[in-house]
């Protein structure tokens, strides 16, 4: 009979045990969930910090595959976001609180009113107006195999994008 040798058996448990750790810290040492309110919260300002850091990838994971505003798919809306960002300096994004939040189930409305500005010469570089966006509970799985919520942007209705250009 062919044995296995001590230190092959000794590296195989303790690969073995480095595993059911890792899955046990990942399962139970889980953040506690986040109330649908204060993750939109979070997301506005974590877009509004976005913004202001001119990051399209930020802004562009807070938006669902399936976004829509005023007929701009997500695909457009980053073509769009770096053609503005290339364009102007210092942008800057205020909206006010509290924020309006209706949660219906696994979709969620957030009303505010929004003001972007940056410094540019010329008239006027900001634009204000009310702004009304859309969420929805998305599930997933990280590496296949662990479930998670996120709330996803759907649907911004309000301030469009030719406001904000100026034309």
């Amino acid at each position: 009979m062919v044995g296995i040798s001590r230190p092959k058996l000794a590296l195989g448990v303790g690969a073995l045990l480095l595993v059911l750790i890792g899955l046990r810290l990942a399962v139970f040492n889980a953040p506690p969930p986040v109330s649908p309110r204060e993750r939109i919260q979070a997301m506005f300002l974590e877009g509004k910090q976005a913004f202001e850091a001119k990051d399209v990838d930020g802004l562009l994971a807070l938006v669902a595959d399936d976004f829509e505003w005023n007929g701009m798919d997500k695909q457009r809306l980053r073509l769009q976001l770096v053609q503005f960002f290339k364009n102007v300096n210092r942008p800057r994004a205020q909206y006010k609180e509290p924020l309006q939040i209706e949660v219906f189930g696994s979709t969620a409305i957030a009303r505010t009113e929004v003001r972007i500005a940056w410094d540019e010469s010329g008239p006027s570089p900001q634009r204000y107006g009310p702004m009304e966006v859309e969420f929805r509970k998305e599930q997933g799985r990280r590496w296949g195999i662990f479930p998670y919520e996120e709330w996803k942007v759907i649907r911004v209705r309000g301030l469009d994008w030719e406001t904000i250009l100026g034309l």
